[in-house]
C-alpha cells in the first residue's frame, strides 16, 4: 500500500475485519484488520497491505505503529480514555453502541478539546487520514438504524462509519446511507463485492450525465423546427414553429431567440432552425435569470 489512505464521505468505504487474522482479512479483500492492543504487531499487516487497527483497552496501552485506534461503544463515557486517544495523534474510530445522541456529542467534544490543546504531531508512519484533516470517526451500530448515521454526522460534524454484525447486504445499504468505514464480522467473500458494487452504483457525488445519458436525452428532448416550409425573409412567429422529439436543435426554452427575427435562407418543414440562419442578434436573457429562482420579482432593483 503506497501513500496515505484517506477516509471521508467522498472516498471509497474502508473495510475493516473485526475478529479475523491478517491473512484471512487480506484474502477476503478487507482494507484493514483489528488487532488486540495486548498482542499488537503491525508487521504482518504492513506485509499484507492491510491497515493495522489497535483495539485499545487502556490509556496506557496505545501501541506504537497503529494506523487507527478503536474504542468500543462501552467507552463512550470514558473521558480519560477518549482524551488519551486524542493526544496520540492516531485517527480514532469511536464506537457509539448503546449511547444516545447527547452522549455522542459530549464524547466528540471531549476528543476535539483534547486534540486541539495537545496539537499532536503526525506519527512518523501514517498510512491513513481523515478527509479535511480530522482525527475522529464515529462508528454507529452494531446493526443500528441506518438513518441515524446522517443525524450523527449532521449534529457532530464528524464522519460516521458502521459496525456490521449481520447480513452482508446491510453493509451495502450502510455505504449507500453514508458510511465511510465498515467494521465487520461478516464473511468478506460476500461483503466486499457487495460494498464495492454499491460504491460503483453510487458513483460521483455530482450531477453529471454519462455519455450514454446525454445521447438518450438528445433523442428524448424536444427541439424547435419549422412547422412548414419557410422562405428566406420570413419573420418567425409562433405559428411558424413546432416542437418535435428526435431532432437536434434549439431547446423549447430558447424560443424567444427565434421569434420576430427574419430568416436568411429557406428552411424546409421539420428541419431545426439555427441561430446562424436568422438576421440580427439574439435578445439578452433577463438580468434576474439564474438556475435558482430570483430573490426579487423582475423589474425590482
Amino acid at each position: 500500500m503506497s501513500g496515505v489512505r484517506v477516509i471521508g464521505n467522498l472516498q471509497p468505504c474502508l473495510l475493516i475485519a473485526d475478529g479475523a487474522d491478517p491473512q484471512a482479512a487480506a484474502d477476503a479483500g478487507f482494507d484493514g484488520v483489528v488487532l488486540p492492543a495486548a498482542e499488537f504487531h503491525a508487521a504482518a499487516c504492513v506485509r499484507l497491505g492491510l491497515l493495522a487497527v489497535a483495539d485499545v483497552e487502556s490509556p496506557a496501552a496505545i501501541p506504537a505503529g497503529a494506523d487507527l485506534l478503536l474504542l468500543r461503544g462501552g467507552e463512550i463515557t470514558n473521558r480519560p480514555m477518549i482524551e488519551a486517544c486524542a493526544v496520540s495523534g492516531v485517527p480514532l474510530l469511536l464506537g457509539t453502541a448503546g449511547s444516545n445522541l447527547r452522549e455522542v456529542t459530549r464524547a466528540v467534544g471531549w476528543f476535539q478539546l483534547a486534540f486541539r490543546r495537545a496539537l499532536p504531531a503526525a506519527p512518523a508512519r501514517r498510512r491513513v487520514g481523515l478527509d479535511g484533516g480530522g482525527s475522529l470517526l464515529l462508528l454507529h451500530g452494531p446493526d443500528g438504524p441506518l438513518r441515524a448515521m446522517a443525524r450523527m454526522a449532521e449534529q457532530t460534524l464528524t464522519p460516521v462509519g458502521y459496525q456490521l454484525e449481520g447480513e452482508p447486504g446491510k453493509g451495502a445499504l450502510a455505504v449507500a446511507a453514508g458510511a465511510c468505514v465498515l467494521l465487520a464480522r461478516s464473511d468478506g467473500a460476500a461483503l466486499v463485492p457487495a460494498v464495492r458494487e454499491a460504491e460503483k452504483l453510487l458513483g460521483e457525488p455530482r450531477k453529471q450525465p454519462t455519455h450514454q445519458e446525454e445521447e438518450a436525452a438528445a433523442r428524448s428532448r424536444r427541439a424547435i423546427v419549422a412547422a412548414r416550409d419557410l422562405n428566406a425573409g420570413s419573420v418567425l412567429t409562433d405559428s411558424d414553429l413546432a416542437l418535435v422529439v428526435g431532432v437536434l436543435g434549439l431547446a423549447p426554452h430558447e424560443l424567444d431567440k427565434l421569434l420576430n427575427r427574419a430568416l436568411t435562407r429557406d428552411v424546409a418543414k421539420g428541419r431545426a432552425i439555427q441561430l446562424e440562419e436568422l438576421e440580427g442578434e439574439s435578445p439578452e436573457p433577463p438580468s434576474w435569470f439564474a438556475p435558482r429562482p430570483p430573490s426579487r420579482p423582475p423589474g425590482q432593483a
